[in-house]
């Protein structure tokens, strides 16, 4: 985090439930979504309804799924990186910051209310 200069912050920050994933994506009027369980594995496909996005999409992944109440961790498997960083800013007004990394774990962005989209963005795609 220090070689990308982003501040580390000091707001304490927890896991999202899937109850609050669905609430967070429900409130967002540029996406629509479905989700379903598969074994132990909680999936969340998620597209644009938007034009100007037109094709964007994402699928967020629970793996060790408990219950829609428990907190998890939980993953992006691919998609665009503004969708992305859209609905982790949205969730981390409810769960406080997130630390987002590429797979290869080269890039990474703060994503919290206080930082602006643009620069969330500009950090994880360099």
């Amino acid at each position: 985090m220090m070689d990308n200069s982003i501040e580390i912050p000091k707001d304490e920050s927890r896991l999202p439930t899937p109850n609050e994933i669905i609430a967070t994506l429900k409130n967002l009027d540029i996406v629509k979504f479905s989700h379903f369980q598969s074994g132990n594995c909680w999936q969340v496909p998620i597209d644009s309804n938007q034009e100007s996005w037109e094709n964007a999409w994402t699928l967020l992944r629970v793996n060790n799924f408990k219950s829609f109440d428990h907190p998890h961790e939980f993953h992006f498997e691919a998609g665009w990186p503004e969708m992305i960083i859209l609905i982790t800013f949205e969730l981390s007004k409810t769960c406080g910051p997130f630390v987002l990394s590429t797979d290869e774990g080269r890039r990474m962005s703060l994503v919290s209310p206080e930082i602006e989209f643009g620069r969330a963005l500009s950090w994880l795609m360099g």
